[in-house]
């Protein structure tokens, strides 16, 4: 297993790509519900459960499923609605994995004990958790955190014009990434795939790829589960939360080169799997339980590198055990780098995942090379 690595903020147009060489019961949780970025959902909380403290584990749970009357009774308390799974492809057989690039064997949490979980208390939430993580047949219980998209940079379409300056400063040169000098030794590898865990992606748009969905390859969008479907387009309606977002990640990193279209990726040959958390809708909150489903979606998938262009800043990460934690570190023991977003508050206030010290998280700098106004700096 490679040493971890070392979190360091890096402009936001090298990202990961310099590096090279639920279910819809939850989903119906709209914005509109003044839920902020940050904060919690409230009425719902996410459980791990141990194995012996549930009948069988199935894609939904029901309050007589768990065996343990104390943990029952809790819920019931709180207004015990449903549950479902956030991995429900995960079995507990699938802690035993291979490193797809050392090929050594790697052991990975269990994450088939997961689940969202409603109630109908609305404003105990934090204490709910913190009632079930000292309960005997609880793994782990933590808030269902949002989540908010961080823009990305540079999105201008015309390198020649500068307006990629982040590949290659022609006002002021080195401020950059030096991506020509790089492009002399590889200009990317086909057996290479990176995942851009966001709103989805335009498979149709002739600068990311020729129509035979050979870049831009089948993936998964995880918003519409327990249903799974792979319908993965950048359709999010137009001015929406999401909307344009993946696309432009993707063109960042993979855009077709030397075509004589649009923009520069850094990567001329890639291929992208699109996982999309962000319903189609446009007005759903970006929800924790679907980023770590999508996280580990891709983790299964065998790629070498994941993206999130978001993050959040919810104050009690590091106090409950959550999802995304698990699915996140599952992913560094496979070997897969994980770039994270620093996030856009100009503040030094860790957001997550860059947070993780298994996440290499990315700030941004102008073309002047300083940091711009947005970006969040300071230690990860």
């Amino acid at each position: 297993m490679k040493n971890k690595l070392k979190n360091r903020r890096f402009r936001i147009s090298v990202c990961c790509w310099i590096l090279l060489f639920m279910p819809y019961w939850i989903t119906s949780y709209t914005l509109a519900q003044s839920v902020q970025a940050d904060q919690a959902i409230p009425g719902l909380i996410n459980v791990k459960f141990t194995s012996e403290t549930l009948v069988e584990s199935k894609s939904t749970l029901q309050s007589a499923s768990i065996l343990n009357p104390e943990i029952r009774n809790v819920l019931e308390t709180r207004g015990f609605e449903r549950g479902e799974r956030i991995f429900p492809y995960f079995e507990s057989s699938d802690t035993l994995s291979v490193s797809k690039r050392t090929g050594e064997q790697v052991v990975l949490l269990d994450l088939s004990g997961w689940y969202t979980i409603q109630v109908a208390d609305t404003v105990n939430i934090n204490r709910l958790a913190g009632n079930l993580m000292g309960m005997p047949g609880i793994e782990a219980a933590s808030p269902e955190y949002i989540f908010e998209l961080d823009e990305v940079f540079p999105d201008d379409p015309n390198f020649l014009s500068n307006d990629q300056w982040g590949l290659y400063n022609f006002t002021n040169p080195g401020n950059d990434i030096h991506a020509p000098q790089a492009w002399e030794f590889n200009t990317g590898r086909s057996d290479v795939t990176i995942a851009v865990i966001d709103g989805g992606i335009d498979h149709n748009h002739a600068d990311l790829d020729p129509g035979d969905r050979n870049r831009i390859i089948m993936g998964l969008d995880v918003t519409t589960f327990p249903i799974p479907s792979t319908n993965t387009m950048d359709d999010i309606p137009a001015g929406s939360v999401g909307a344009d977002h993946g696309t432009a990640v993707a063109g960042i990193i993979g855009a077709i080169t030397d075509n004589g279209l649009q923009v520069a990726g850094v990567m001329w040959d890639v291929k992208i799997l699109p996982v999309k958390v962000i319903h189609s809708s446009g007005n759903h909150s970006i929800q924790q339980s679907h980023l770590a489903n999508g996280v580990y979606f891709a983790t299964a998938q065998g790629v070498d590198i994941i993206n999130m262009s978001m993050s959040s800043g919810a104050s009690s990460w590091w106090q409950f055990t959550n999802p995304l934690t698990e699915a996140s570190l599952n992913a560094y023991r496979s070997d897969i780098l994980f770039i994270g977003s620093a996030g856009n508050n100009n503040s030094s206030t860790v957001r997550y995942p860059a947070g993780f010290p298994w996440v290499m998280a990315i700030g941004a700098t102008d073309e002047d090379d300083i940091k711009t106004d947005v970006s969040n700096f300071g230690s990860h």
